[in-house]
């Protein structure tokens, strides 16, 4: 099946963004939609197709707000207090500016199973 790609983020969709995944979906009837929020799925629901009966979604940028959708739930709180703590790290070290070094930290987010996760 053809991915559908929009190059604008999905928090700005408006009526061509939310016509192209409308005839998407027509076109192919996919088992499982996957997107960054839950913009897309609200337009589907709204032109009267159900989750999880006729398509599977999953977010990948979930938050509570968005209420019993599937999706992985990248915990922002958490985020932001690992971001505040190196911050502070590198000041008590005195190291200023861009380091050195480019480093990453990994935080483990947790998949939930919402009203629109599809069993098979």
């Amino acid at each position: 099946m053809p991915l559908l790609r929009i190059n604008s983020p999905e928090a700005n969709y408006s009526t061509p963004e939310f016509t192209q995944i409308e005839n998407w979906y027509h076109e192919h009837k996919p088992d499982l939609i996957i997107s960054f929020l839950d913009r897309s799925l609200r337009h589907l629901e709204s032109i009267g197709l159900r989750s999880p009966d006729d398509f599977g979604y999953i977010s990948m940028i979930r938050s509570e707000r968005m209420g019993d959708i599937a999706g992985y739930n990248q915990d922002f709180e958490r985020v932001w207090e690992v971001a505040v703590d190196i911050v502070v790290d590198r000041l008590f070290q005195n190291k200023r500016g861009v380091a050195d070094h480019a480093s990453s930290t990994l935080l483990i987010g947790e998949f939930r199973e919402g009203r629109t996760f599809r069993r098979y």
